[in-house]
């Protein structure tokens, strides 16, 4: 019988800061808290980022985050 084995899930940090304290932020539509916030253990790749504040204009870019590393974003 064969063992199974199971995938290695890749995972780094996602800093997010802005110049208004306090914006929303989205990770792949979801609102993982206001700036500045740290979004750990997020699966490496590409993630669609968005930062909404009022009075401000959306903020969204695609970042790719690396395997144990933090991403900085600002």
């Amino acid at each position: 019988m064969t063992p199974l084995v199971h995938p290695t899930i890749y995972k780094g940090t996602l800093s997010v800061n802005s110049d208004q304290p306090g914006a929303t932020v989205f990770v792949n539509h979801h609102n993982v808290g206001t700036t500045p916030v740290r979004v750990r253990n997020l699966r490496a790749g590409a993630h669609l980022v968005r930062v909404e504040s009022d009075g401000y204009r959306r903020w969204t870019r695609v970042i790719t985050v690396p395997a144990e590393r933090v991403t900085r974003v600002s």
